[in-house]
């Protein structure tokens, strides 16, 4: 796979009867073509798993005090190497232009891997404008989210918009936690709506304001500037 293609959760109308895949990922492409309402199948559809490699690691345990191998605390890890593909992430960059950052070693995961950043031309995500239906529209997360006042409903009274959910397709929950470097202890372990999840809504609202206030931006009520809940807009399909 080339480098410079990009993934997205997968899941497919809930028009239409479709297999659920875990760790499934399509092309920016086929996912604008999901946006613009097109209801044919995608051509291709790819698992995570493939562009992962596995690769277990045997430790042992040491004493604190004589930091001396101990009896029986040997322990097996099964970390993970991406393979044909690269991260790319943004980045708040108020006190900082890309040039600065270009090439900048950095501390990246919870396990503080070092990294080297560089300047990405294009944007992450290049999705182009669906012609959207006044009145219609949906609603589809490209990462996990997590609603604190609604539960697996985002709060869309908060960017202004009044619209009312009448259908939705979302997957089971996924666990979020994490280590807290700062304070030096496990994060606690939330909830979240997986990435794919689709919700329909009608609105009065005009489509230019919909896509406005929510299209490629994040409606998660937690930790949003972490990119949970990225939020892409979509015409709202009827059923066949």
């Amino acid at each position: 796979m080339p480098k410079s293609k990009s993934f997205v959760k997968y899941l497919l109308s809930p028009n239409e009867f479709a297999e659920n895949i875990d760790d499934g990922l399509i092309s920016e492409t086929q996912l604008s073509k999901y946006l613009k309402g097109d209801q044919s199948e995608f051509d291709n559809i790819y698992k995570l798993a493939d562009f992962v490699l596995s690769e277990p690691k045997v430790g042992i345990g040491r004493s604190n005090l004589t930091r001396t191998a101990e009896e029986g605390l040997l322990y097996r890890v099964d970390t993970k190497r991406l393979n044909g593909v690269e991260i790319r992430v943004i980045a708040n960059t108020e006190n900082y232009s890309k040039d600065d950052l270009n090439g900048t070693i950095v501390h990246f995961g919870g396990e503080t891997k070092l990294v080297e950043l560089k300047k990405v031309g294009k944007d992450i995500l290049d999705i182009d404008t669906p012609n959207l239906t006044k009145g219609q529209f949906k609603v589809y997360l490209s990462t996990p989210a997590i609603f604190l006042k609604n539960g697996w409903k985002p709060d869309l009274e908060k960017f202004g918009i009044k619209a009312n959910m009448v259908a939705a397709c979302v997957g089971k929950p996924v666990s979020i936690g994490g280590y807290d470097l700062v304070y030096n202890k496990p994060k606690p372990m939330l909830k979240a709506v997986p990435a794919g999840s689709v919700y329909y809504y009608e609105s009065d609202d005009s489509p230019e304001v919909i896509m406005e206030k929510i299209n490629g931006k994040s409606v998660s009520d937690y930790l949003p500037e972490q990119g949970f809940g990225m939020a892409f807009i979509g015409k709202f399909n009827k059923p066949k």
